[in-house]
């Protein structure tokens, strides 16, 4: 049996859970998420039901041919194990730093008032993730690791994971396998390999897509309409500090102020649920620097009339959110790249 294994550390904290209220890392969350990031970053699209083919074909699942169908079992196994360095904290140590952080409260409200008894793994805590295979199935392998690159760059685990929480970056890689070190590296950014290709040159080989006409009814960063900002806050503004907590105050309050003053107005013909909305507020190590990725998801969220609604409205929210963030680029106050 041949082995990646894949060294992580978490760079906020993480908000992720077994069936009770302690910190727990497991392996079908992970590919949980690794199967929402490859559908939303697939660029052979032709119709939902071949994709989810494809997907079954590489993860395991249900395959449909015809009238057909079958389950396909998946051809690499996933372990997820808290690693050697760990830190486990309560709720009044994340409400203590709040209490001089508004943003970052309003990021993890939920956490703090809706789920007070649950702990939660501080940044810096460790943890691995292995791929495991036979030589045969190696194949495969390739889109785990570009699903895993997916998730490391774009997303995060856990609950709050798209307003900052469980956002992570992989270390370093323990080869173990017949595959290349270098075939490794090509389809996963690692901290430790970081001068040799830059993270975002990862982020554009991802996004280089040609377009499509075909309509994506889920949640993508591919089609038309998706946005998506790599900001640097820190440049032009000595008071925000080169950490993901004052990036993500600074953030949270601006979401929270642009959010409030739409439900105040009195043009809002649609009030927001929350829940509803196509925003994923990410922190980023790009060598030294601390940066802020803002995702706007293309797709249709919500079928049923009322939900469609309360979508528009937190699409609005987040249109302004972009907009206000072209102005502070306008005015020199932060760096952005906008890949999308």
């Amino acid at each position: 049996m041949e082995k990646i294994i894949l060294k992580c550390r978490f760079i906020t904290p993480a908000f992720v859970y077994g069936n009770g209220s302690e910190p727990e890392i497991r392996a079908s969350s992970i590919k949980g998420l690794m199967r929402f990031w490859w559908r939303a970053a697939y660029k052979e699209f032709k119709n939902v039901i071949d994709m989810r083919n494809k997907e079954s074909e590489i993860f395991g699942g249900k395959i449909i041919e015809g009238k057909e169908e079958f389950l396909k079992k998946s051809k690499v196994k996933i372990i997820a194990e808290l690693g050697d360095t760990y830190t486990i904290l309560g709720n009044g140590n994340l409400k203590q730093t709040c209490n001089h952080m508004k943003g970052y409260e309003y990021l993890f409200y939920s956490i703090l008032y809706l789920n007070k008894d649950k702990k939660y793994f501080d940044e810096g805590t460790e943890f691995s993730v292995t791929l495991q295979f036979l030589d045969k199935n190696k194949e495969y392998v390739k889109e785990y690791l570009k699903a895993f690159n997916l998730l490391e760059i774009f997303g995060g685990i856990g609950t709050r994971s798209r307003r900052g929480g469980g956002n992570f970056v992989v270390e370093d890689i323990d080869n173990k396998s017949s595959l290349s070190m270098d075939n490794i590296k090509k389809y996963l950014y690692t901290e430790c390999f970081k001068n040799e290709k830059p993270l975002i040159n990862y982020c554009k080989n991802i996004l280089e897509v040609k377009e499509s006409s075909e309509c994506r009814n889920y949640p993508n960063i591919i089609s038309e309409g998706c946005k998506i900002y790599l900001c640097n806050l820190n440049m032009e503004n000595s008071k925000i500090k080169n950490n993901f907590m004052d990036n993500l105050n600074f953030i949270g309050r601006t979401y929270k102020e642009i959010r409030n003053n739409y439900l105040k107005s009195e043009s809002s013909s649609s009030k927001p649920v929350r829940g509803a909305s196509p925003l994923i507020i990410k922190i980023l190590r790009d060598g030294a620097d601390c940066k802020i990725l803002l995702i706007k998801l293309a797709g249709v969220f919500n079928s049923t009339e009322k939900n469609k609604k309360a979508y528009e409205g937190e699409n609005d929210i987040v249109d302004l959110l972009f907009e206000k963030y072209d102005e502070m680029l306008k005015k020199g106050r932060i760096k952005i790249c906008r890949l999308k």
